[in-house]
C-alpha cells in the first residue's frame, strides 16, 4: 500500500471516530427529549403531540362554549340583574372552572360597567350564568359576554348528568310587606349519591319569551334519595306578565366527593 494511501486511510478512520464520539454525545446529552409539543409524531404517539403518552387528540377537536343569548334586567335605579345562557357542544369534556366577564356599553357604546366572576360547565350541556345586583350609574345600551379561552378541559368518562329533577314550579305576585314576588319549586336527588354545593338558578320569562326576573339559591347538601323545597323573592316589582319559569339545579361534579 502506497504512504500517502495509508495516511488518507488513516484519517478517515480518525474523522469516523470523531463523528461517532460527536454523534454519541448529541444523542446521549445534547438531543432535546420528545415532548408532547415538538410538533414531531415520537414517543409512541396517535397524531403529532397527542395520544399516546400525550393528551388524548379528542381534545384537539374540541369547540369552544358557546353563548346563547346575554341579557341584561333593570331592578333599580342603579342596579342591573344580569344573565346569560352557554352551552357546552363537547360530549365528554367539560371544565372544572373558567372565567367569565360581562362588559356593558351606554348608548355611545363606551365601556361604563364590568363584572368578572367564574363557573363550571358539564359535558354536553347548558346553564345559566348568572350576576345579581351590578351597580351600573348611567344609560345602558347593551351588554357582552367574554369567556376565557386559556381553559383547561376535563374528560369525564362514562358522563352521565346528576340525576336530579326539579317539579312543582310556581311563580306568584305576594304584594304583601317587602316581597313582591317568589318562585319555589322542589328538587329531587333520586341518584345513590349526595350532592354537595347544588346550585338554583330561577329565571321568569314573559309572554315574548325574554327573560324579565331572575335570582338564584343554593343547597349547602342534596343527599341521596332527599327532596328540598327552595324558594327565592323579589323585593322590588317585577314587570310585565310571566308565561313561564325555569329553574335549574347546577352541581359541579368535577368538585363532588364521590
Amino acid at each position: 500500500m502506497l504512504p500517502r494511501t495509508k495516511q488518507i486511510i488513516i484519517i478517515l478512520v480518525y474523522v469516523l471516530i470523531f463523528l461517532a464520539i460527536v454523534f454519541g454525545v448529541y444523542f446521549l446529552f445534547l438531543k432535546p427529549a420528545p415532548t408532547c409539543s415538538d410538533g414531531k409524531l415520537n414517543q409512541g404517539e396517535e397524531q403529532k403531540d397527542c395520544g399516546g403518552p400525550c393528551p388524548s387528540c379528542e381534545i384537539k377537536t374540541l369547540k369552544s362554549i358557546k353563548i346563547l343569548w346575554v341579557k341584561a334586567l333593570r331592578t333599580s335605579e342603579q342596579n342591573y340583574d344580569l344573565v346569560a345562557r352557554i352551552e357546552n357542544p363537547n360530549q365528554n369534556y367539560g371544565l372544572r372552572s373558567f372565567g367569565y366577564k360581562f362588559s356593558l356599553y351606554d348608548l355611545n357604546n363606551q365601556l361604563v360597567a364590568e363584572k368578572a366572576g367564574s363557573s363550571f360547565i358539564l359535558p354536553r350541556g347548558e346553564r345559566y350564568l348568572l350576576e345579581l345586583k351590578v351597580p351600573l350609574d348611567g344609560s345602558l345600551a347593551k351588554v357582552v359576554l367574554d369567556i376565557d379561552e386559556n381553559v383547561r378541559w376535563e374528560r369525564i368518562k362514562n358522563y352521565l348528568p346528576p340525576e336530579i329533577s326539579v317539579f312543582d314550579k310556581k311563580y306568584e305576585v305576594l304584594k304583601n310587606g317587602t316581597v313582591f314576588s317568589q318562585a319555589s319549586a322542589n328538587i329531587k336527588n333520586s341518584s345513590r349519591f349526595d350532592y354537595k354545593n347544588v346550585g338554583v338558578a330561577v329565571i321568569v320569562f314573559g309572554s315574548d319569551g325574554e327573560p324579565m326576573a331572575v335570582n338564584s339559591t343554593s343547597l349547602d347538601l342534596l343527599g341521596s334519595g332527599q327532596e328540598r323545597y327552595v324558594s327565592v323573592p323579589w323585593f322590588f316589582e317585577v314587570l310585565g306578565t310571566a308565561a313561564n319559569l325555569d329553574i335549574e339545579s347546577e352541581v359541579n361534579m368535577y368538585m363532588q366527593p364521590n
